[in-house]
Formats: C-alpha cells, sequence, structure tokens
C-alpha cells in the first residue's frame, strides 16, 4: 500500500482483502459530518478512486478506532475485510512480526486480529469478530 495525496488533499492509503477494497485515511483530517460525502465522492469507480468503503482512523495504544462509511456514504458498524486492511497497514507501518496482536476499535465493537504471517504487501491475520 502506497500513501497518496496532493496540495490541499487528504492523505490516504488503498487497501485490499478477499475481493473487496477499502480507501484508509487518518480521521483527523476531517470532521466527521464530512465523512459521507468524502466517501461517496472518492469511492466511486469513475469519477473517483473506487473502492467499496472509507475507514477514517485513530491509532490507538492497541492499534486503532475506526468509522466506516460505505461507497454511497452510508454508515456501516463494521466490514470484516476492511478491519483486516486497517490492520495490514497498522502493521506495515508500525513494522510488527508474527504474533503481534491489533485492536481495532468500530461502531460495531472492538475486534481482534493476530498476525499469522507477514510478507508485505501481503499480510494474514486471524480475526476474532465476534457473532453476527
Amino acid at each position: 500500500m502506497t500513501p497518496t495525496a496532493g496540495p490541499g488533499a487528504v492523505q490516504f492509503v488503498k487497501g485490499h482483502a478477499y475481493g473487496n477494497d477499502f480507501l484508509l485515511a487518518n480521521h483527523d483530517e476531517f470532521p466527521d459530518a464530512e465523512l459521507g460525502a468524502f466517501a461517496r465522492a472518492m469511492c466511486h469507480r469513475h469519477h473517483g478512486v473506487g473502492a467499496d468503503g472509507l475507514i477514517a482512523y485513530r491509532r490507538t495504544a492497541a492499534g486503532a478506532s475506526m468509522l466506516l462509511r460505505n461507497a454511497d456514504g452510508s454508515r456501516a458498524e463494521v466490514s470484516g475485510n476492511g478491519v483486516r486492511c486497517l490492520a495490514a497497514w497498522l502493521v506495515e507501518t508500525a513494522g510488527a512480526g508474527a504474533g503481534q496482536r491489533v485492536v481495532v476499535e468500530t461502531e460495531g465493537g472492538a475486534k481482534t486480529l493476530t498476525l499469522l504471517a507477514a510478507a508485505a504487501p501481503r499480510y494474514t491475520f486471524r480475526a476474532q469478530m465476534g457473532q453476527p
């Protein structure tokens, strides 16, 4: 994953997991009220970058907290593949190794992922997503 930014732009990365793709951006770059509009614009497959959703995240001591917006700008509690994308980005930028635990706080509760293998750009996790 490679960060992308320009003058006056929001820096983001794009991640892929099991057929889904997500844009990951630091939540501090824009207010909550703008998340839906930003997701609609950036996730559009023809006029934006193209993605299934936007994840606005903040790093925490154990991993990160996140808000997820679908490509149409609607709110979503959680996406298992989105959580995997975020965990991979956190691991890639922190240089963590096998066995590392990452906790992602979502609107659907905390999700715990354990890194099983890392060979950038591919990361394999065991994820505890809770009950559906």
